[in-house]
Protein backbone atom coordinates (compact mmCIF):
# COMPACT_ATOMS: atom_id res chain seq x y z
CA UNK A 1 0.00 0.00 0.00
CA UNK A 2 1.65 3.47 -0.59
CA UNK A 3 2.65 6.04 1.76
CA UNK A 4 0.17 9.35 2.40
CA UNK A 5 2.85 10.89 1.63
CA UNK A 6 3.29 9.53 -1.81
CA UNK A 7 -0.45 9.84 -2.46
CA UNK A 8 -0.04 13.58 -1.74
CA UNK A 9 2.72 14.32 -4.19
CA UNK A 10 0.76 12.18 -6.87
CA UNK A 11 -2.37 14.12 -5.98
CA UNK A 12 -0.43 17.46 -6.43
CA UNK A 13 1.34 16.50 -10.06
CA UNK A 14 -1.98 15.44 -11.34
CA UNK A 15 -3.57 18.53 -9.93
CA UNK A 16 -0.81 20.77 -11.22
CA UNK A 17 -0.79 18.80 -14.54
CA UNK A 18 -4.59 19.53 -14.57
CA UNK A 19 -4.42 23.11 -14.19
CA UNK A 20 -1.44 23.96 -17.22
CA UNK A 21 -4.02 22.53 -19.89
CA UNK A 22 -5.86 25.49 -21.24
CA UNK A 23 -9.30 25.39 -20.57
CA UNK A 24 -11.16 25.74 -24.02
CA UNK A 25 -13.64 28.67 -22.58
CA UNK A 26 -10.74 30.71 -20.86
CA UNK A 27 -10.88 34.08 -22.76
CA UNK A 28 -8.30 35.45 -24.62
CA UNK A 29 -7.89 38.45 -22.94
CA UNK A 30 -9.13 40.32 -20.16
CA UNK A 31 -9.63 44.16 -19.59
CA UNK A 32 -9.97 45.16 -15.98
CA UNK A 33 -9.98 48.07 -13.38
CA UNK A 34 -11.71 50.50 -16.52
CA UNK A 35 -14.32 52.64 -16.85
CA UNK A 36 -16.43 50.52 -19.39
CA UNK A 37 -19.07 51.52 -21.79
CA UNK A 38 -21.65 48.64 -22.20
CA UNK A 39 -23.72 50.49 -24.86
CA UNK A 40 -26.49 48.43 -23.03
CA UNK A 41 -29.05 50.32 -21.61
CA UNK A 42 -30.08 47.79 -18.51
CA UNK A 43 -26.13 48.11 -17.30
CA UNK A 44 -24.71 51.11 -19.02
CA UNK A 45 -21.29 50.56 -17.18
CA UNK A 46 -18.87 47.84 -16.02
CA UNK A 47 -15.67 47.27 -14.80
CA UNK A 48 -14.33 44.79 -16.71
CA UNK A 49 -14.69 42.56 -19.76
CA UNK A 50 -12.97 39.19 -21.42
CA UNK A 51 -13.03 38.39 -25.02
CA UNK A 52 -12.64 34.86 -26.85
CA UNK A 53 -12.15 34.39 -30.35
CA UNK A 54 -12.53 38.32 -30.98
CA UNK A 55 -16.37 38.58 -29.35
CA UNK A 56 -17.05 39.59 -25.76
CA UNK A 57 -17.55 36.37 -23.73
CA UNK A 58 -18.02 38.85 -20.02
CA UNK A 59 -19.12 41.58 -19.39
CA UNK A 60 -19.06 42.77 -15.00
CA UNK A 61 -16.91 43.78 -12.10
CA UNK A 62 -13.23 42.50 -11.33
CA UNK A 63 -14.58 40.18 -8.99
CA UNK A 64 -16.85 38.85 -11.65
CA UNK A 65 -14.51 38.69 -14.53
CA UNK A 66 -10.56 38.01 -13.67
CA UNK A 67 -11.84 34.34 -12.26
CA UNK A 68 -12.28 33.42 -15.86
CA UNK A 69 -8.87 34.14 -16.46
CA UNK A 70 -7.11 30.88 -17.37
CA UNK A 71 -2.90 30.05 -18.31
CA UNK A 72 -2.83 31.86 -21.68
CA UNK A 73 -5.29 34.53 -21.27
CA UNK A 74 -3.70 37.57 -21.49
CA UNK A 75 -4.65 39.82 -18.52
CA UNK A 76 -4.18 43.79 -18.88
CA UNK A 77 -5.01 46.39 -15.68
CA UNK A 78 -6.30 49.69 -17.18
CA UNK A 79 -5.63 51.76 -14.64
CA UNK A 80 -9.07 53.41 -14.69
CA UNK A 81 -8.96 54.34 -18.67
CA UNK A 82 -12.12 54.67 -20.72
CA UNK A 83 -13.34 51.41 -23.37
CA UNK A 84 -16.21 51.67 -25.43
CA UNK A 85 -16.92 48.82 -27.96
CA UNK A 86 -16.94 48.80 -31.82
CA UNK A 87 -15.52 52.24 -31.73
CA UNK A 88 -13.10 52.74 -34.82
CA UNK A 89 -12.28 55.79 -35.91
CA UNK A 90 -11.87 55.64 -39.52
CA UNK A 91 -11.63 59.70 -40.01
CA UNK A 92 -15.67 60.10 -40.55
CA UNK A 93 -16.68 63.48 -40.42
CA UNK A 94 -19.46 62.94 -37.99
CA UNK A 95 -21.87 65.90 -39.21
CA UNK A 96 -21.10 65.09 -43.29
CA UNK A 97 -22.01 61.02 -42.07
CA UNK A 98 -25.36 62.58 -40.40
CA UNK A 99 -25.96 64.06 -44.21
CA UNK A 100 -25.41 60.69 -45.35
CA UNK A 101 -27.98 59.29 -43.63
CA UNK A 102 -30.78 62.52 -44.57
CA UNK A 103 -30.68 62.39 -48.13
CA UNK A 104 -28.30 60.16 -50.15
CA UNK A 105 -28.35 59.60 -54.09
CA UNK A 106 -24.54 58.42 -53.82
CA UNK A 107 -25.85 55.11 -55.61
CA UNK A 108 -28.31 56.47 -57.62
CA UNK A 109 -27.68 55.92 -61.30
CA UNK A 110 -31.16 57.00 -63.34
CA UNK A 111 -33.55 60.19 -63.30
CA UNK A 112 -36.14 57.67 -61.96
CA UNK A 113 -34.78 56.26 -59.22
CA UNK A 114 -33.43 59.67 -58.58
CA UNK A 115 -37.13 60.78 -58.41
CA UNK A 116 -37.86 57.58 -56.02
CA UNK A 117 -35.28 58.99 -53.45
CA UNK A 118 -37.00 62.01 -53.54
CA UNK A 119 -40.44 60.86 -53.33
CA UNK A 120 -39.24 58.80 -50.04
CA UNK A 121 -37.40 61.51 -48.35
CA UNK A 122 -40.67 63.78 -48.92
CA UNK A 123 -42.44 61.39 -47.41
CA UNK A 124 -40.27 61.39 -44.10
CA UNK A 125 -39.78 64.95 -43.14
CA UNK A 126 -42.04 67.77 -42.09
CA UNK A 127 -43.35 70.38 -44.18
CA UNK A 128 -40.57 73.15 -44.90
CA UNK A 129 -37.86 71.21 -43.75
CA UNK A 130 -35.02 71.41 -46.16
CA UNK A 131 -33.24 68.55 -47.91
CA UNK A 132 -29.80 68.64 -48.12
CA UNK A 133 -26.80 66.22 -49.23
CA UNK A 134 -27.15 64.41 -52.45
CA UNK A 135 -23.65 63.28 -53.13
CA UNK A 136 -24.32 62.07 -56.27
CA UNK A 137 -21.34 60.96 -58.97
CA UNK A 138 -20.02 59.50 -56.42
CA UNK A 139 -19.55 55.70 -58.21
CA UNK A 140 -19.28 57.36 -61.87
CA UNK A 141 -15.33 56.05 -62.18
CA UNK A 142 -16.75 52.85 -62.14
CA UNK A 143 -19.75 50.16 -62.16
CA UNK A 144 -21.49 48.49 -59.03
CA UNK A 145 -19.72 45.27 -58.68
CA UNK A 146 -16.75 46.16 -60.68
CA UNK A 147 -13.26 46.10 -59.58
CA UNK A 148 -12.69 49.86 -60.72
CA UNK A 149 -12.03 48.83 -64.35
CA UNK A 150 -15.82 49.10 -65.73
CA UNK A 151 -17.15 53.01 -65.34
CA UNK A 152 -20.68 53.69 -65.57
CA UNK A 153 -23.02 56.40 -67.43
CA UNK A 154 -22.52 59.46 -65.70
CA UNK A 155 -25.49 60.57 -63.86
CA UNK A 156 -26.96 64.32 -62.85
CA UNK A 157 -30.25 64.81 -61.26
CA UNK A 158 -32.79 67.18 -62.98
CA UNK A 159 -34.33 68.83 -60.15
CA UNK A 160 -36.95 70.58 -62.80
CA UNK A 161 -39.21 67.17 -62.57
CA UNK A 162 -39.15 67.07 -58.76
CA UNK A 163 -40.49 70.95 -58.62
CA UNK A 164 -43.95 70.07 -57.73
CA UNK A 165 -43.09 67.22 -55.22
CA UNK A 166 -41.06 69.59 -53.20
CA UNK A 167 -42.69 72.29 -53.57
CA UNK A 168 -43.27 72.57 -49.33
CA UNK A 169 -39.33 71.76 -49.19
CA UNK A 170 -36.30 73.87 -49.87
CA UNK A 171 -33.45 71.49 -51.78
CA UNK A 172 -29.87 72.08 -52.21
CA UNK A 173 -28.24 69.15 -53.01
CA UNK A 174 -24.42 68.80 -54.49
CA UNK A 175 -22.00 66.61 -56.66
CA UNK A 176 -20.07 64.35 -54.21
CA UNK A 177 -16.66 65.99 -55.23
CA UNK A 178 -18.27 69.81 -54.97
CA UNK A 179 -18.20 70.47 -58.36
CA UNK A 180 -21.91 71.09 -59.35
CA UNK A 181 -24.80 71.94 -56.48
CA UNK A 182 -28.67 72.01 -57.16
CA UNK A 183 -31.31 74.03 -55.75
CA UNK A 184 -34.88 73.88 -56.75
CA UNK A 185 -37.40 76.93 -56.78
CA UNK A 186 -38.08 76.98 -53.01
CA UNK A 187 -34.47 77.17 -52.02
CA UNK A 188 -33.65 79.69 -54.47
CA UNK A 189 -36.91 81.75 -53.15
CA UNK A 190 -35.37 80.99 -49.68
CA UNK A 191 -32.44 82.90 -50.69
CA UNK A 192 -33.96 86.09 -51.82
CA UNK A 193 -33.51 85.10 -55.39
CA UNK A 194 -36.28 84.74 -58.47
CA UNK A 195 -36.38 81.42 -59.76
CA UNK A 196 -37.37 82.24 -62.82
CA UNK A 197 -34.40 84.83 -62.96
CA UNK A 198 -31.74 83.56 -60.48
Amino acid sequence: MPRPTCLLVLACIALLAGCAEPSADAPDLILHNAAVWTADDARPTAQAVAVRDGAFAAVGSDEEVLPLAGPGTEVIDLEGRFVTPGFIDTHVHLASAARFLEFNVMRTTTQEAFEERVQDVVGRLPEGEWILGGYWGAYDQWAAGSAGGERREPFTPDLRRVEALTRAHPMFIRKFDGSAFAANAAALEAAGLDPQNP
